[in-house]
């Protein structure tokens, strides 16, 4: 349930009201430390966009370029790649990557795309999210079945919702499956298809006739992928799993750091407005205010309307 303040409850709330002069010296001293404070948060949160950054680029720059320094590159005109390692070849995506079209297996679990979980159960989905949604129980015989190391295809995916399926289950017959051939390293391709150089690929292929456009086979095989060894793939993969691992964890030092002083921050207005700490012989000196400007989440693109159908 959400309570409500209503107005004839608030009127008859008492308030405490210092001399005007003690009032205006308090939001004097205020807006001067809460400016310090937000300016303390704003600094974390450049660090966190810095080593989002880097993340995304180093990325980019391993799944398209190899982590070879010294490896001799080849310019092939139209490549949305750029430059790539001369012994790597560009391959239409269709080799690469079939069309599953397995209907449901007796058995299989409803599985959701999830940009931040990739390919889940339903169930386990609304466990790590403790929320509910629409969960599907019938109208199943169409959906397709997926086992681990298939890709799918998501709606909206032109914003990076090619997802990697960890499980064996089915998805919403709305999705398209891929099926790796054998000269994939899954590992690799969960993060070249999600780098923002093949994102930028794959929307280049939309006429974006409306909002929010779904992304097709016909759109994913028109962008060729690179054929590589895969020793070399599984030896990229690993890297980017180990430097990205390093960047997830100073994520949480900044995060923590900025939640402490946005608690500082409402416990030091509490106090003072209270009359808990005396700010009336306080000196403010010259500053430059402040806001804190609330980072937004990433939104998880969560698809579910199609299970209620």
């Amino acid at each position: 349930s959400r309570l409500r303040l209503y107005p004839q409850i608030f009127m008859q709330l008492y308030s405490v009201i210092p001399p005007r002069d003690e009032q205006d010296q308090i939001v004097r001293y205020l807006d001067w430390q809460v400016s310090k404070i937000n300016h303390l948060i704003h600094s974390y949160q450049k660090q966190i966009k810095l080593l989002e950054e880097r993340k995304t680029t180093l990325i980019d720059n391993a799944v398209t370029k190899g982590i070879n320094s010294d490896a001799t590159m080849q310019h092939i005109s139209g490549c949305w790649m750029g430059n790539i390692p001369a012994h790597w070849r560009m391959i239409p995506s269709k080799r690469v990557f079939v069309e599953g079209k397995e209907r449901r297996r007796e058995g299989d679990v409803s599985a959701t795309a999830s940009q931040k979980y990739g390919i889940i159960s339903q169930e386990e989905y609304m466990r790590r999210e403790n929320r509910r949604i629409v969960v599907a129980n019938q109208g199943l015989d169409d959906w397709k079945h997926v086992e681990p190391g298939n890709f799918v295809i998501s709606l909206r995916s032109f914003q990076g919702g090619i997802e990697l399926c960890e499980i064996t289950g089915c998805v919403t017959w709305h999705y398209i499956v891929l099926l790796p051939q054998e000269m994939v390293c899954t590992q690799y391709f969960k993060w070249l298809l999600k780098s923002k150089s093949y994102i930028k690929a794959l929307q280049g292929t939309s006429e974006f006739i409306r909002d929010g456009q779904d992304l097709r086979y016909s759109n994913f095989v028109k962008v060729d992928l690179p054929l590589i060894p895969l020793e070399e793939q599984k030896a990229i993969a690993e890297y980017i799993t180990a430097e990205v691992a390093k960047i997830d964890n100073a994520l949480p030092v900044f995060q923590k750091e900025i939640e402490l002083l946005r608690e500082y921050r409402t416990r030091l207005i509490s106090d003072v407005v209270t009359g808990q700490i005396d700010v009336r012989d306080v000196v403010i000196p010259e500053y430059t205010p402040e806001e804190d400007v609330e980072s937004s989440a990433d939104e998880d693109v969560e698809e579910v309307a199609e299970n209620a159908e």
